[in-house]
């Protein structure tokens, strides 16, 4: 049998997605801890509480820190999952326990710890990589107070981290880059930065030239592994054709083992000294115009935000130097052809523009500074006249600032409104916000004054905007980090959205159980917006509720223009809503709550604008969830005596002295509060009960049933003498009969034990079963006897006539062989018929005082080479095995009996033990078998590891005839014979079997406290062959009383044949009147079973008469012929059926002799 637990798991493991299905399919009967049900209840609960979290968690448990994860874990092990649950920490993250094992040392000391953004090298996906991680670990303690473990909730931060990097250098790049006005030096910054940012062996920057499939490196960088190829040129098909065509159709190039790809493995083998590159093609005009590149001596996994990495740069480069060299230009041929310093300046990739001085006018714009300002017609015009809005803005005082001091001005990210309408500056517009880097430039005469003003920059908008949302992030992150109460989480998550936004209102909502209302206590507004706090019908609203339950995510523009909205559009501006996202939260795949976005104008919600809102949502959702979880994980370890003080003030003394089970409990099973009598009557402390649902103690079969139970009483109806069965601490069961009432929250239940009454009831109708099948046994017993006495009479008259047949046909050996095949048929059926006595227990017994140890030792031999060699044998004998007192001839055959069954049911080999042991049988296992007095047996078993029997055909085993092996190879009396030898002496037999496991069949044998006597040898002697008989003496008579005529007729033949005079008589009256009468009589010869009257009582009679008559009984039941002259009295004797007639004519030759 598997050692899996048997029955339904315990509820903390319910649900849990994969890694719940995962925990209750594991095998833990070799695990430490054991199986759930006995887990400790600190652990139960944090694994639980872990389970139903959608933040990433770990517990980590005893001495080995055993570890579990949710499935929110799941991706944090890569390649490891999917994971052995419960094996130690050490070994799952063994490349970073090192790191770790202060840590966990500290959380088992009892101290909380909180680390963000903290750095490990991890192989969890089969090469070694960074990751960065924010966690906490929380001490669990165990019913001692004994830190025995922690809670891990944790966020991987990597993306962030490397985001802020990414960051970081493209701010640090673009401020580098700036101050550049040479591609060489623009290149070898740019080859520097990139190189140390990703730890490259090599990095470079090189332009293709245009008559010729060649590229050459200006300048790049080196760690010292690889050599430097500033300078040289080389053919763009150095690495083959397929890696060139890729490169032009401006595919970025990535290549982790230049070795192991096809397309690069020919130029490995020639000699090149790459083994990893990541080459990033920059096309302009439909040509393939310069590549930035990153090489490694030895394989390199390159990631996605690798190559997206370094398209940025190679666009940013190759702009700088763009740039770059049209300022040179500039400077160069100021005196060149307007056209040409135009077509320069127009094809710029930076904004640029020149203002004439004084007054600020516009000279020259190219196409990127007029796409920014919005395509306006400016050439000519004051900057106040072309764009007015940029006075309020402050930049026409940096313009006076630069025309009045000379001196340049640097702006770094500087936040501009573009309106976009002729009318911009109407109530209520808003403007295209830019973020621009730039440079105020003076341009300066001879004499040193001031001409113009030349501004170049570059709009910067969606590096700010990726800046401010980790910036909203990190805030987030760190302001949630010590809140408690989720109010206060979603409060903040809103101001902190709504400000980074820019919106009128941010909040968040719970959906009530209906699906259809939210209920919103607080929210954060721009304080031109009224609160919205209360409970709102969405229906009210518009048609979006079913958006939200399906999970997706809801952005409106303008509620007046989408067909959800419209028709509902003038209930939103009521409240201030005209543009509007919602983001639906979902538990368990039911929508739980709603983080909303309200705008009081109409608003086009950009792709990056709904990411950073998705992401708010998510880790709000997430911090909230740590909340409730810590929360619930703070409950749990609230001392016990605090738990029973509050408890103690709700009970009166009814409450305290029932000896019925009290109950409150919710309508989801969670037990609120119980009564002593719990502890009474299941022996669970109101602690333990406290943890969990009614449900985990309810017997498997009964729970869906209880559910049923609970969801009416949820429904307001009552129950009344609803039975169930509740789990012992022991493990054991107890039925009690409920009667319960709910209110508007809860169940209040009173239960009674009726388990004392319904095994009364169970026990009296088992006796009622036991005692039919003890009548039915003794009945068929009985049945047995008669056919089998009846079969002996008839056995008497077919065996004397073949030995009187035989004896005249001594001249005649052909006929002398039938006869004997005939008589050894004859033999055959006698031999069943003793089988038929044995279970009928009147077989003939010599029973002894016996050592079954011994018995067994004697006959391992003969055991082993009856099974055969594919059966292994053991022999299992008992120390202070006592003595019993049987017969040992038939212990020996029933032992080789149930050896030979056990044989044919391993017919493919298998394992057979044989074991001795002493039983105390008492009155609760002998109430089930009747006539077996209780006391002390001694046991003799054999198991095997057969094919076993079905409970129908193991009930039936012991009936005679009854088998289950073919047409021939079984009488079906073997084990009806053990049965009737083990009742006959005194004993039991009982069988115990499980289909495909095997069988083990018990003969108990009554104890003997007598002396060891001398045992009876293991095999019987032969039986002597009786002399020839001698002739009678002259007169001698004898008196045969037989009511079987045949019977009677084959005896008197027998007799006269030998020379006696033959009285007969066919009944009991007719006997007696013989012997009262005066005639000579030399001995009665008697049947046992007559009509009337036994032949004892007969023989009685006539001892009166004639004290000194011999009497021989003739039986066709084997136990009266095993009675002694002891049992009998003197001259008596008596002979079993069926004999022959020489052993007749030797029996009352004797007898005769001896009385003379």
């Amino acid at each position: 049998m598997s050692g899996a637990a048997v029955g339904e798991p315990p509820r903390f493991l319910s649900g849990g997605g994969e890694m719940g299905a995962r925990l209750r399919a594991h095998d833990w009967t070799s695990s430490p801890l054991g199986l759930p049900r006995d887990w400790p209840a600190a652990l139960s609960t944090a694994v639980g509480i872990m389970l139903s979290s959608r933040h990433p968690m770990y517990v980590a448990w005893g001495p080995d820190l055993l570890f579990f994860h949710n499935d929110s874990y799941i991706p944090l092990l890569g390649a490891k999952h999917p994971a052995e649950p419960g094996q130690p920490f050490s070994r799952l993250w063994a490349e970073i326990w090192d790191d770790l094992r202060l840590l966990t040392e500290r959380a088992l000391a009892g101290e909380a710890i909180w680390f963000e953004d903290f750095h490990l090298s991890m192989t969890r996906n089969g090469v070694l990589e960074d990751a960065w991680f924010t966690f906490s670990f929380s001490p669990l303690r165990d019913e001692a107070g004994e830190v025995a473990g922690f809670l891990c909730a944790c966020m991987e931060t990597t993306g962030e981290v490397m985001t802020k990097r990414r960051l970081t250098l493209q701010l640090d790049l673009a401020e580098r880059l700036r101050t550049l006005d040479t591609s060489g030096d623009i290149a070898a910054v740019v080859a520097e930065m990139l190189g140390r940012h990703f730890k490259a062996s090599r990095a470079g920057y090189a332009e293709i030239g245009r008559d010729g499939p060649a590229f050459t490196v200006e300048s790049d960088w080196t760690d010292g592994r690889m050599p430097s190829l500033a300078g040289r040129s080389f053919p763009l098909d150095v690495l083959g054709d397929e890696v060139v065509d890729h490169l032009r159709a401006g595919r970025t190039l990535r290549i982790d083992d230049l070795a192991a790809d096809p397309r690069t493995a020919e130029a490995v083998s020639a000699g090149i000294a790459i083994r990893a590159m990541l080459a990033v093609p920059l096309v302009k005009g439909g040509r393939l115009a310069a590549i930035l590149y990153l090489h490694e001596p030895a394989p390199r996994p390159w990631t996605e935000a690798d190559a997206e990495l370094a398209v940025g740069v190679v666009e940013r480069t190759w702009e700088a130097i763009g740039r770059a060299r049209a300022v040179g230009a500039l400077n160069r041929q100021r005196a060149e052809e307007s056209g040409r310093l135009r077509r320069l300046f127009e094809q710029a990739p930076s904004f640029m523009a020149v203002l004439r001085e004084p007054g600020h006018v516009y000279e020259l714009a190219n196409a990127s500074y007029r796409r920014l300002v919005g395509d306006r017609e400016i050439i000519g015009k004051p900057i106040r006249q072309a764009i007015p809005e940029l006075e309020e803005q402050g930049i026409v005082r940096l313009l006076d600032q630069v025309y009045a001091s000379g001196e340049p001005y640097v702006g770094r990210a500087l936040r501009l409104l573009f309106q976009r309408d002729p009318d911009g500056r109407k109530a209520g517009s808003r403007g295209k916000e830019h973020f621009v880097d730039f440079v105020l430039q003076p341009i300066t005469r001879g004499d040193g004054t001031v001409a113009g003003i030349f501004i170049d920059g570059n709009d910067v908008t969606d590096l700010v905007r990726a800046r401010e949302r980790a910036a909203c992030l990190v805030e987030l992150g760190d302001r949630l980090r010590d809140l408690r109460d989720t109010a206060a989480i979603a409060q903040t998550a809103a101001e902190i959205l709504g400000t980074a936004l820019g919106v009128s209102r941010a909040g968040y909502g719970r959906i009530d159980a209906s699906g259809l209302k939210v209920r919103i206590e607080r929210a954060w507004a721009d304080g031109h917006v009224a609160s919205i706090a209360g409970t709102h019908d969405f229906s009210r609203y518009g048609n979006f509720i079913d958006d939200l339950h399906r999970g997706e995510l809801l952005a409106i523009p303008d509620v007046a223009a989408d067909p959800r909205t419209a028709g509902h559009a003038e209930a939103l501006r009521a409240i201030d809503v005209t543009a509007m996202v919602n983001v639906p939260l979902m538990e368990e795949g039911r929508l739980s709550a709603v983080l909303y976005i309200h705008d009081r104008t109409p608003r086009a919600w950009t792709g990056e604008e709904l990411a950073l809102i998705r992401e708010v949502a998510d880790r709000t959702w997430s911090a909230a969830e740590r909340a409730r979880s810590e929360a619930s994980l703070r409950l749990l370890n609230r001392t016990l005596e605090q738990q029973v003080a509050e408890r103690t003030r709700d009970r009166d003394r009814m409450w305290r002295l029932s000896t019925d089970v009290m109950l409150v409990a919710g309508f989801d099973g969670r037990i609120v509060a119980v009564n002593p009598a719990w502890t009474t009557l299941l022996g669970w402390t109101e602690a333990e009960l406290l943890s969990l649902s009614f449900l985990d103690l309810v017997h498997p079969d009964d729970r869906a049933a209880t559910e049923g139970e609970a969801g009416r009483l949820a429904r307001g109806l009552v129950t009344l003498r609803f039975e169930n069965r509740y789990r012992h601490k022991d493990g054991s069961y107890r039925l009690i009969s409920w009667t319960a009432v709910p209110d508007e929250a809860r169940i209040h239940a009173v239960g009674r034990d009726m388990t004392a009454e319904r095994e009364a009831l169970d026990a009296l109708r088992s006796t009622e079963e036991a005692l039919r099948q003890s009548q039915k046994m003794e009945a068929v017993g009985q049945l047995t006897g008669g056919v089998a006495h009846d079969f002996n009479n008839l056995l008497q008259v077919i065996l004397g006539n073949l030995d009187m047949l035989q004896d005249r046909l001594s001249d005649r050996e052909d006929l002398r062989g039938p006869v004997r095949f005939a008589m050894q048929a004859g033999d055959r059926a006698a031999t069943l018929t003793q089988r038929l006595l044995a279970f009928a227990r009147r077989q003939p017994l010599a029973p002894v005082s016996l050592d079954l140890n011994a018995l067994v030792g004697d006959m391992r031999e003969l055991i082993r080479r009856s099974v055969g060699e594919a059966i292994r044998v053991e022999t299992v004998a008992a120390g202070g095995l006592w003595r019993t007192w049987a017969d040992a001839n038939q212990v020996e055959n029933a032992l080789l009996n149930l050896v030979i069954n056990a044989r044919d049911a391993m017919p493919t080999g298998g394992r057979l033990v044989v074991e001795t042991a002493n039983a105390n049988l008492d009155g609760s296992y002998i109430a089930a078998e009747f006539g077996l007095e209780p006391g002390e047996y001694v046991c003799l078993s054999v198991t095997d590891t057969g094919t076993g029997m079905p409970r129908d055909v193991a009930a039936r085993a012991f009936e005679p005839f009854f088998t289950t092996k073919a047409i021939g190879q079984g009488t079906g009396l073997g084990l009806s014979q053990l049965y009737g030898f083990a009742r006959q002496s005194g004993g039991h037999a009982a069988i115990y079997s499980e289909e495909g496991r095997g069988t083990t069949v018990k003969l108990y044998l009554p104890r003997h406290r007598g002396a060891a006597q001398s045992e009876a040898p293991s095999e019987a002697p032969a039986a002597p062959v009786p002399p020839e008989p001698k002739r009678a003496r002259d007169g001698e008579t004898i008196l045969v009383l037989e009511d079987e005529g045949l019977v009677r007729m084959l005896l008197v033949q027998s007799l006269e044949r030998q020379g006696y005079r033959v009285v007969e008589a066919h009944e009991p009256q007719a006997a007696l009147a013989v012997l009262e009468a005066d005639g000579k009589i030399d001995l009665l010869a008697t049947d046992v079973g007559l009509p009337g009257m036994n032949g004892r009582q007969v023989a009685e009679i006539a001892r009166l008469r004639r004290p000194d008559l011999p009497v021989l009984f003739l039986t066709g039941y084997a136990h009266d012929a095993a009675l002694d002259e002891s049992i009998l009295g003197p001259r008596t004797q008596v002979l079993g059926k069926p004999f022959n007639a020489r052993t007749l004519l030797a029996k009352i030759r004797a007898m005769l002799e001896g009385a003379g």
